[in-house]
Formats: C-alpha cells, structure tokens, sequence
C-alpha cells in the first residue's frame, strides 16, 4: 500500500459507512455549489492559495492521511474545533483546499504549511462547526481536500456531551514474531468501527504508545553502530552527528508513515477526532527511566528530539515554534504538552505529558503541577461533573515485587523473559533477566540498553510506575490536589491509562466507608491496554491478582485498590474463578455521560471496558463500569 494517496482513499464514503448515502448525498449536494468563504489562518510559509471558484478543478496530491484532530468544544459560542493534517509528496504548486459543510454553509479551510521533510511538506488545515440543534441529534460534518474522496465526522448537539472512544498500546512491540499469529490489526479496530456505523463515537482519546519506536535501536544501523562503541565514556560522550540526526529523522517518519497509513487505522484516524498523548514507546521503551548519563547522552537527547518532531507533528498537528497557537489549551514548561479539552458541558479530558520530564526521581516537575492546576481552576468550565485525567501509565495498579513470588515462578518469568529478549539479542547479547519488566508490558528493550552500557543491575522496570517508591510522594501530591479540586469543584475525576498490556478498573476512597457520591477520595482509574499488542500470559495475572489488595496512600485517610470489573466471567462465558480484577485480552474502552435516574438529576458516566472475543471475528464483550457523579 502507497504511503501517500493510498489505494483507498478514491473508494466512496458508502464504502466504509453503509446506509448513510441518502443522508450523505444531500449533504454533498449543498457541499459542492459554491457559496461563502471562510477567512484563510495565517500561512508561516508565505505561498499563494487559490481562491474556491475552481474548486472542483484543483488536481489530486499524493499524500499521507487524513488525520483529524479534535481541538475543543468552545461551550460560550456552541462551535466545535478540529484540524486535519495531511503529508503531500512532493511541494504542490497550489495550495491544497479543504472544503466542509457546516449548516448548509459550505467553508473553506486554508492550509498552513508546519513542517518539511525531504519532498514531504506537512499542512494543518483549522475546521470550525457551530454545534448542531439540540433536537435533531448527532451533525454530520463531510470534509474533503481538492477533489479527493470525502470523510465524513461527527458533532454532538449543543448541550450534550459526546460520546468517547479510547485506546492505548496501538501497536506490536518488537518481540512479537508473528503479528497475525498474535490477531493482527483488524479485529478490535474493526469492531469498534461497527459500533460507530451504528452510533458514531464523537471523540477518539489514545492514551499512549499511538505506535512502537524501539526497533531504532535493532534496524538503524547507525545506532547500532553507537551502541557497539569500544567502551562505555566513548558511547555516552560520542555526539549526534549529522548523519546519525539524518539516519533517525528517516526512520522516525518512515515508521509514522507505515503505520498511520495501516488500512485498519485509515479510516479511523481520518472520522473520528483524535486526542493523542505520548507514552515512552512513542519515543522508545523506559525513556525518562535511564541514569542521567544516559538519559542526558546526546544519541539519546538526539532521538527524543526526532521522535518528538514526529510526535507533535503526526499526533498534535504542531511544531513548537508553532504551538503558541493552540494557547490557553496546551501549557507545559521545559517543552512538554500538557492540555485540556471540554468534550461537552458535563465533560472535559485533562491530558498530562508525564515523558518529556520524567526523570528517574520524578514524572514531572512541580512548576508544571502548578500550571496544570493552575490551567483547570481557570478554564474548567463550571457545568463539568466529570473530569477525565489521562495518565499513560496507571496511577491504581497492583503493586508487583518479584521478591515475593516462590522459586518455580522466578524460574517461569525468566524463561518467559528469554523468549521476549531473543529479537534483541543480535544487538546486545544475552543478558540475564528476571522477566518481570516484561511481563508488565516492557518489551525488553530498557533493560539491554543498560546491559550494553555495563549495568544491567541497575535496570529497574518498575521505576516507571506510579506505585514504585521513586514517585510515592509525588502520587500522593498529585492524589491530594485531584482530590481538593473534586471537593471544591464538586467534579467527578477519573483517571483513563494504558500501558500495561492488560485491563482493569481500581478506585481511590476514603478509608471509612461512606456514600461513595458524596466521598471527594472516590476517584476511579479505569486501565484499558491494549488495543494490538498482545496481553501477558496466565503466570503475571495470577501474581497480579495476588498484589491487588487495598493500600494506604500514606495520608492514613486514602486506600486505593483494584474492583472485580470482571465477576460476570471470560468474555466466552467462563468463570474466571478469582482472578476477577485484571483481564488479559486485547481492549478498548468507551465513555458516555447519561443522565442520572435518580431524584438527584445529576449526571453519571457510563465507562465499558471492551475485551476482544477468543474468536476474534466476533462481537467483543462490553463490562460496564458505572461511575457516579460527585453531589
């Protein structure tokens, strides 16, 4: 399949959603008559754009995407605000136009030219859509860019919040030999594409790991070449040279390219509004979890500033000489992106950047705590019961010590580690490995990079988690502020996370027992990971569900633990006995707020945790979780 202008972009939209042609026909037909104009965005590369009197003339351009972003609900004027980004091949000798209805109005969206890589020039184009009326339902909104097929995305009505889609781990790490042995892309994607032809989902949120960045340490020759340097001090001293930057920056954009331009994630990426955030496989395995030689080593700094370009471009529709443009949404000091983003008038996601400075001490640093709190007090609306907080990692999960675990089962994981650590061992060599890190969705590649650098003693997988004592002070920081905001705000806050290859719903509460809908403590953590790789075997759930007690935070007021999500069984109808709290099978999850059936009126939040079928080709099994408003 071609990177750019791939064999389906020129199939009609009946093609990918059956049985909306009728509707769609008449929409289309208001959508190419001409009519008014909306004002171009300021181009940062001053080229001439052509005016919509030629529309239907303008010539196709081999290009990657689209991908459509959503940007914000502006709930004072009732507009919706996306962008689409699209990858042209070859620098067009006019600027590509993107035209969309709105109401009947037909707009213009102008490019703004972000970014170019060799002959690849990356385009932004801003969408604005007035929310529909709140007695027709769901608007739909065409969209199509010179004479290219078009997509067609969805808004809710004004006053009524829309209806979300999230994943995680949205790719196979290197150690899986035989991705179509292990499912493939299709089934879940496909799956919850049925769903959206039936009830379209309004918002898309992926919550890290969007694609997987290691092989850059296994196919790149030259960094290949680094990592086989005589001796350590010549490794951590050796500078990014030019031919190094040039060799990632290829890699780094040939890997987007492939795997945004996947036929499972075409139309998905192109209909459903995206919010991203990044995890460390967006960069590569543990980063920000590295010693300071190594984490500061200018090989490593080089790849995370090509891996981030890469990111802000294909998953943020930014740069950051750019990203001043998207202000008040996105905030962060030392280059991270944090946002905020209402998704209606009872909801709002909060998406954290806990990469750009994670360190081994700390996930980010208090000056970006501060703005974070800061950003919610000021702009969180005062209608929003449910603030969903998207933590790549999650901060409720069961502890995991190895130390804890009998002889046999040490023998187990080690044997287990061997088969995940046998692509990298052309690279590094066998290394000795407890296993554990990959068993908890590290692909191994975090603990050969110590190896190479002579300490793989020192490689600690669990120092990327919330629970590991490096960050105990800081979650417990961050559990406290969450929990003042909900109890001045009176808002609902649930953290959303991924990451660990497998689902799950825990909870913080007060440690006395009271009506959960009047306890501020009372914040879940759904964990929903993930959507393509592939779920750790029996051995680790066991010992997860042997961990997944109750915990103090510290604070002597505060537990955390995991909930039975799972007491309804396998999703072939199984019993799974007592290992009820964490569920290995490849998922996705969904969030909706409904109205409340009780005398109080408020507003609750429907999340499903979505297990694919042992089958693979056939329905996949909701759980439902229920989380209750804050009165």
């Amino acid at each position: 399949m071609s990177f750019f202008g791939g064999g389906n972009q020129d199939r009609g939209i009946d093609d990918f959603i059956p049985g909306f042609s009728s509707t769609l026909n008449n929409i289309k037909s208001r959508f190419f008559g001409g009519g008014d104009e909306q004002p171009a965005p300021q181009q940062q590369h001053q080229q001439q754009a052509d005016g919509d009197e030629d529309f239907d003339s303008l010539p196709n351009v081999d290009h990657l995407g689209p991908f459509l972003r959503f940007h914000d609900i502006n709930l004072q004027r009732g507009t919706w605000h996306g962008s689409v980004l699209i990858v042209v091949k070859g620098r067009p000798n006019r600027l590509p136009v993107l035209r969309y209805d709105d109401n009947g109005r037909q707009k213009v969206a102008r490019a703004t030219e972000l970014d170019t890589y060799e002959d690849n020039v990356f385009y932004r184009f801003d969408l604005e859509v007035a929310l529909g009326d709140p007695n027709s339902g769901d608007k739909a909104v065409v969209y199509r860019i010179n004479c290219h097929r078009a997509y067609t995305f969805y808004v809710p009505p004004a006053g009524t919040n829309s209806r979300v889609f999230a994943m995680s781990c949205n790719g196979f790490s290197s150690d899986v030999e035989n991705p179509e042995e292990a499912g493939g892309f299709r089934p879940l994607w496909d799956d919850m594409m049925r769903r959206h032809r039936q009830r379209p989902y309004h918002v898309m949120l992926g919550g890290g790991d969007q694609l997987y960045m290691d092989p850059i340490f296994t196919t790149n020759e030259e960094i290949i070449a680094w990592l086989k340097m005589d001796d350590r001090e010549t490794r951590v001293t050796a500078p990014f040279a030019e031919s190094t930057r040039t060799s990632v920056t290829k890699f780094c954009f040939t890997t987007y390219a492939n795997h945004f331009s996947n036929e499972s994630l075409h139309e998905p990426f192109a209909t459903i509004p995206y919010v991203f955030q990044w995890d460390d496989h967006d960069i590569f395995d543990g980063w920000g979890s590295y010693p300071p030689y190594l984490q500061d080593c200018q090989v490593f700094q080089g790849i995370y500033s090509v891996a981030r370009r890469f990111y802000l471009l294909f998953q943020q529709h930014t740069t950051d000489r750019n990203r001043n443009r998207d202000e008040p949404h996105v905030w962060g000091a030392n280059g991270s992106f944090s946002y905020l983003k209402h998704l209606g008038p009872q909801i709002a996601v909060l998406g954290v950047d806990t990469r750009s400075e994670r360190t081994l001490k700390r996930i980010m640093s208090p000056e970006n705590w501060d703005q974070t709190f800061d950003v919610i007090n000021q702009r969180l609306a005062p209608s929003v019961k449910h603030l969903v907080v998207m933590l790549a990692v999650p901060i409720v999960w069961p502890r995991l010590e190895l130390a804890d675990q009998a002889m046999e089962t040490i023998a187990d994981f080690s044997k287990f580690a061997e088969e995940k650590l046998k692509v990298f061992s052309n690279v590094f060599g066998n290394l000795p490995n407890s296993g554990i890190g990959e068993a908890i969705g590290k692909t191994g590649l975090y603990k050969n990079v110590m190896g190479c650098f002579g300490e793989p003693e020192l490689a600690d997988d669990l120092c990327d988690h919330w629970t590991h004592d490096n960050h105990a002070e800081e979650r417990r920081r961050l559990v406290h502020g969450f929990q003042q905001l909900a109890e001045e705000r009176r808002v609902r806050v649930t953290f959303l996370s991924g990451d660990v290859h497998c689902c799950g719903a825990g909870w913080f509460r007060s440690k006395e027992i009271q009506d959960s809908r009047r306890d501020p403590r009372v914040m879940w953590q759904i964990v929903s990971s993930a959507i393509i790789n592939v779920p750790p075997p029996g051995m680790v759930i066991s010992m997860l569900h042997r961990n997944a007690h109750e915990y103090d935070l510290g604070d002597g007021v505060t537990i955390d633990e995991m909930i039975e999500a799972f007491k309804s069984g396998d999703v072939n109808g199984e019993s799974l006995d007592d290992n009820t709290k964490v569920l290995p099978r490849r998922n996705y999850s969904t969030l909706e707020v409904v109205r409340d059936d009780t005398e109080y009126g408020a507003f609750a939040l429907n999340a499903f945790i979505v297990a694919e079928s042992v089958e693979r080709v056939t329905d996949a099994k909701p759980y439902p979780i229920r989380i209750e408003p804050l009165l």
